[in-house]
């Protein structure tokens, strides 16, 4: 096999992923949705298992075994849940499941094809072209309630990005603020670009992702740059265009009793079937109160964890923690990386972040570098 295709496929990785939802396949269905990612993402793990001589770096790697175990509790979940749902419902989920066992081949085709240093380039020029893509949106179509009936949210005066969502791009932009703060000088005025960008989005819960960061950070180490941060983005807040609209007022309470409820719900859930719960990705035929419009976000929960307990039980809860406490052993050497990773877990608690395919896309490739790597 050559080593070429991998290499190759990588470099259209960092390419496509900035592009977010822009690069969807187009399918007649109107609930599974395929992005060009995804591909991507499936033709590198074939290049990896295919290869017999990859074998061996697979099994000694330490998040294989726990990636594993919580599939498959995803898996047993979702066939006995089976039993009660309808083909098309079953074949939803079951399209979930597969996509959620596919990303781990980016993972390992960046440990196995890709040189660190190539990986960090690569990283940080994604991470650049995503912001410049989102200045772009915020200036040139700052208002996207246009595509509420293609399933996203309506929002006005927010850079949502080509991910037409202001909290997951604000989470972004948390992770490349973290790790332009570990850069050589002349990529860390960057940060003043990210922290601008993070502030336009107006997503309290990236704000606090950033924050809880900031504070490991300065636990470990303390830098007037932090403060500079918080500057940047206050002053961003004051003088951005606020037009009419609940989204940009930082006061707002919909949403926090939205996601009250919504965590209110699944508990609720969850206390039906404890053990393995409901089976994986099956809550859009389960969950009540959605929307009539075609919702990409509908039928799932704004907490990951929430999602994890309802879906696979308590059984999948205590598998899906240990593979959360695998991946910070393995950020863990980076205080970049680790911070990265912290502010992954807290956004977590108020948004789908953790199962988010560019957000677990940006995850692995954090993941990928080694042990001990210093430059980020």
């Amino acid at each position: 096999m050559s080593m070429h295709l991998p290499k190759l496929l990588l470099i259209c990785l960092a390419f496509i992923w900035p592009f977010g939802q822009l690069f969807e396949v187009p399918l007649s269905h109107p609930q599974i949705h395929i992005y060009l990612l995804d591909l991507i993402s499936l033709s590198l793990l074939l290049l990896v298992v295919l290869n017999k001589k990859n074998w061996q770096v697979i099994n000694k790697d330490p998040l294989t075994k726990p990636y594993l175990i919580f599939t498959s509790v995803a898996a047993f979940s979702l066939l006995l849940a089976s039993f009660s749902l309808t083909p098309t419902d079953l074949l939803i989920s079951a399209a979930y499941l597969v996509r959620w066992l596919v990303y781990p081949g980016i993972y390992f085709a960046l440990r196995i094809y890709s040189k660190p240093n190539l990986t960090r380039h690569y990283l940080l020029l994604s991470l650049l072209a995503f912001t410049f893509l989102g200045f772009l949106q915020y200036f040139f179509f700052p208002d996207v309630r246009s595509l509420f009936y293609l399933g996203f949210d309506d929002h006005f005066y927010r850079l949502v990005g080509t991910l037409f969502d202001p909290n997951f791009t604000g989470l972004v932009l948390v992770v490349f603020t973290l790790l332009l703060l570990h850069q050589p000088t002349p990529q860390k005025y960057l940060v003043v670009l990210s922290a601008i960008a993070l502030a336009l989005t107006y997503s309290r819960a990236s704000y606090l992702a950033l924050f809880v960061a900031l504070v490991y950070l300065g636990l470990r180490r303390f830098k007037p740059v932090y403060l500079v941060i918080f500057a940047l983005i206050s002053l961003s807040l004051v003088f951005s265009p606020k037009p009419y609209g609940e989204g940009v007022n930082l006061l707002r309470t919909f949403s926090i009793s939205s996601r009250l409820e919504d965590s209110r719900q699944g508990l609720n859930l969850f206390g039906q079937k404890p053990i393995l719960g409901h089976g994986f990705n099956t809550l859009k035929s389960i969950k009540s109160g959605d929307p009539p419009i075609p919702s990409r976000a509908q039928g799932g929960f704004s907490n990951s964890y929430v999602f994890v307990l309802v879906t696979t039980g308590l059984v999948g809860f205590v598998a899906y923690l240990y593979l959360l406490c695998s991946l910070y052993t393995l950020l863990k050497p980076s205080p970049a990386l680790t911070a990265s990773f912290i502010s992954i877990l807290i956004h977590s608690f108020f948004n789908h972040s953790l199962f988010y395919i560019f957000i677990l896309t940006l995850l692995f490739a954090l993941a990928s570098l080694p042990k001990g790597y210093r430059k980020l």
